[in-house]
């Protein structure tokens, strides 16, 4: 499988004249809008660094929530004591990261697959890169970003909606 970005600009299929205005499609959700794979292996992962390369640039449209999501295998390779993962989502190239999450490495525990996401409520109708980053937060561990052709690494956008005024 190779690595690859994929970005849908337009929603795809037609629909019956007179069935739906087209405001309608607005209060529905846009779904996929872009994914990400990766397959390469990252190693000797310490201080955060951009994971793998889990980069994508979109411009949504206004008033919308987007998801931002994302799965990888995360390995500790250097016997250590209990260690600490941290992965963050950047936007915008930060400095502030969207969420972070940490995720623990106890004796004997090499291998963790990570799914988790976030909500970005509202963005602007400006172009917008999140990225995927990952590092040590405790102890002395290296870590590994380890994906294979059946579990890649992956970072995914999807338009859930309107974001409703209150």
């Amino acid at each position: 499988m190779p690595d690859n970005a994929v970005v849908r600009t337009t929603p795809g299929g037609t629909f019956a004249a007179g069935a739906f205005a087209v405001s309608d499609f607005n209060d529905l959700p846009g779904g996929m809008i872009a994914y990400q794979l990766r397959t390469a292996i990252q190693t000797s992962i310490t201080t955060q660094v951009a994971l793998g390369a889990l980069t994508l640039t979109i411009t949504p449209a206004a008033y919308r929530i987007l998801r931002i999501s994302f799965n990888v295998l995360i390995q500790l390779t250097v016997a250590s004591p209990p260690d600490t993962f941290q992965i963050q989502i950047l936007k915008d190239g930060g400095p502030a990261y969207m969420a972070a999450w940490n995720y623990p490495f106890n004796y004997g525990s090499r291998d963790l697959t990570i799914t988790n996401f976030v909500l970005d409520i509202n963005p602007t109708a400006a172009s917008h890169t999140y990225a995927l980053y990952g590092g040590r937060v405790q102890s002395n561990g290296a870590y590994q970003l380890s994906p294979t052709a059946t579990n890649p690494a992956t970072l995914l956008i999807e338009d859930l909606g309107p974001a409703f005024s209150s």
